[in-house]
């Protein structure tokens, strides 16, 4: 499949939703998408009359909603980072898809005997089925799962379905798949006169090189005032924080490039009077091999990141079912990292490591199980 998604330079077609309701089953069609193998993409929800974009040739994301085919408001971000699983300027409505792709296929390449997957022809073209139970059977209450078919030639989602026993509660398919067609002019941005009703979007992410990011984690060195009276458990002296190195990976697999590094650096006066201090850093490098992305952060905070919090769950508790492995080689050897591949997550671990576990690293996108591990494996503190 890796080989066959090399030559995939566009991918095009319709969503539909499918609702069971009233003994009912309804087809609906709900929107349309294009994504290109540059990381480009235009997703329009007819529900919503929104549209969302992304032009990999600016580093530009735009959320707006349309009346009758006119923007009327909506948001536009620079150096924002196409389809990122940590953060995203304007809600990257196609990251769920792209990683429930990842996802199956982490599962296809992991081989586990009771994850089964199967092969069948949908709508004429070749494609693996996979079928999970999200929650056991209980009394008469049938058991839940999700099913998902992924095209082979292109390893995208076809089909995403949440049931009830047999019954579908609510799923999405695409409809008339299109691979390598023109791209209308025009998809991923708008003119002038267009965005005039959005509003500019700031999450504070600069395109910077390695070396930049690395200038930030230096930045951060000096002595750290105690939390809040309300926070503290053992008052003590200022702490003196050492510089923040990002981390790179010195083994990808075959045919990636680093693509981008984002990074972030927030200050604030914190509490009470003083100097303004760093409170947060974050640095995002992407890596891509057409359609296929990964991403490696290194995040950093003055306090103790809580190592309970997956960085992808955005705040769910309890985050997915993880497994932890140490680290038996790189920089972070001896590391205890979450490994997660779950449903409706991009496949990703992440760990806390450093000066009082301060910092965070998180490794997520296309790659199954073991390429996860041996990434993060072989990551490096930039030290130039």
């Amino acid at each position: 499949m890796d080989g066959a998604r090399q030559s995939i330079r566009t991918l095009q077609g319709q969503i539909m939703a499918t609702q069971t309701g009233g003994g009912t089953t309804t087809d609906r069609l709900t929107g349309s998408f294009i994504f290109t193998r540059d990381g480009s993409y235009r997703v329009v929800d007819t529900t919503t009359a929104t549209v969302s974009t992304y032009d990999a040739t600016t580093r530009t994301s735009r959320y707006w909603h349309e009346e009758n085919g006119v923007p009327m408001f909506g948001a536009v971000a620079h150096d924002a980072t196409p389809s990122s699983p940590f953060e995203s300027a304007t809600g990257d409505t196609q990251s769920l898809a792209l990683g429930t792709a990842a996802y199956v296929r982490a599962v296809i390449a992991g081989g586990d005997p009771n994850r089964l997957v199967h092969t069948l022809v949908y709508e004429g073209r070749p494609a693996w089925e996979f079928d999970e139970v999200t929650s056991p059977a209980t009394g008469t209450r049938p058991a839940e799962r999700v099913r998902f078919i992924i095209d082979q030639a292109t390893g995208f989602p076809l089909l995403s379905e949440d049931l009830t026993g047999a019954t579908i509660d609510y799923g999405v398919h695409v409809q008339g798949l299109i691979v390598n067609a023109g791209v209308p002019a025009g998809s991923f941005s708008l003119t002038p006169a267009q965005e005039i009703h959005l509003v500019r979007s700031n999450v504070g992410f600069r395109t910077t090189g390695i070396a930049a990011a690395a200038r930030l984690g230096a930045q951060v060195v000096g002595p750290l005032p105690p939390k809040p009276p309300s926070h503290i458990t053992n008052p003590g002296l200022p702490v003196q924080l050492s510089a923040v190195r990002p981390l790179a990976p010195t083994w990808t697999p075959a045919g990636y490039r680093l693509e981008s590094v984002l990074s972030r650096l927030t200050r604030s006066r914190g509490y009470g009077a003083g100097p303004e201090r760093p409170v947060d850093l974050s640095i995002v490098a992407t890596y891509r091999r057409g359609f296929d992305t990964f991403w490696v952060e290194t995040d950093w905070q003055p306090y103790a990141y809580p190592a309970s919090r997956d960085p992808l769950a955005f705040g769910m508790l309890p985050g997915p079912p993880h497994t932890t492995v140490a680290l038996a080689s790189g920089a972070l050897r001896g590391v205890r990292v979450n490994v997660v591949i779950s449903p409706a997550f991009w496949p990703h671990l992440w760990g806390c490591f450093g000066e009082a576990k301060r910092e965070t690293v998180s490794v997520a996108g296309d790659l199954t199980r073991q390429e996860l591990l041996r990434v993060a494996g072989s990551l490096q503190a930039y030290t130039k």
